[in-house]
């Protein structure tokens, strides 16, 4: 998965985790981010806009993965984590859920962490599980979130047309906030100068005083 083809998304998550990086990594780095100052620490939200082909879900996979498999949080006795993949459907999601799972497996320090698994959800002896859900702004609400993958945020859409990303963001922030090392991952193709997507390039595009990343 990672040969020479992914050099770019070594240096997003060198970015993201806040890793050192190396010479080629940092150029890709300030030419995709438009920053010049490398980040120290790990970001808050990621915001990732990429075409076509270029390795979104495995990539997100990958991250999701590491969100739930290889980090501690602090949960209540009984309480469970999740590090949900929303996506405009829960077809799509499945395509990153599978690749996380599969990654998990091939592992086998990470394959002995699953302690249940559907469908629609794993299950891991951290305390945290990684689950698919819809692009709804309701169905967020009142889960314990340690980290959220939002799939091709560009193309949420309810029945009546909208646009309910601004809505899913603002029900997943409160809880993240609460979670020391939580992490907000959005990867989309770009569609259109509006919605949650645009909105954060247009505010913390550039910036290097900025923990949200684009």
């Amino acid at each position: 998965m990672f040969g020479p083809s992914w050099a770019a998304w070594r240096a997003w998550l060198c970015a993201v985790l806040g890793l050192p990086m190396s010479e080629a990594e940092a150029a890709i780095f300030r030419r995709c981010t438009g920053r010049t100052t490398l980040p120290t620490a790990p970001c808050r939200e990621v915001w990732t806009i990429a075409g076509r082909r270029s390795g979104k879900s495995r990539i997100a996979a990958f991250i999701t993965v590491f969100l739930a498999a290889c980090r501690t949080y602090r949960l209540a006795p009984g309480e469970r984590g999740r590090v949900p993949v929303i996506s405009p459907s829960k077809a799509q999601g499945r395509i990153i859920f599978d690749y996380a799972v599969a990654m998990i497996e091939s592992v086998p320090a990470l394959a002995a962490l699953v302690t249940r698994k559907t469908a629609e959800s794993a299950d891991l002896a951290t305390g945290v599980s990684i689950t698919i859900q819809s692009a709804s702004f309701r169905t967020p609400r009142g889960f314990s979130n340690v980290a959220a993958d939002f799939d091709e945020a560009a193309f949420w859409r309810d029945d009546s047309g909208a646009n309910p990303d601004t809505e899913i963001a603002r029900s997943v922030r409160p809880a993240l906030a609460s979670v020391p090392g939580a992490l907000l991952v959005s990867i989309s193709s770009p569609y259109s100068q509006r919605g949650e997507l645009f909105r954060m390039y247009d505010k913390h595009f550039g910036r290097d005083d900025s923990d949200i990343l684009i």
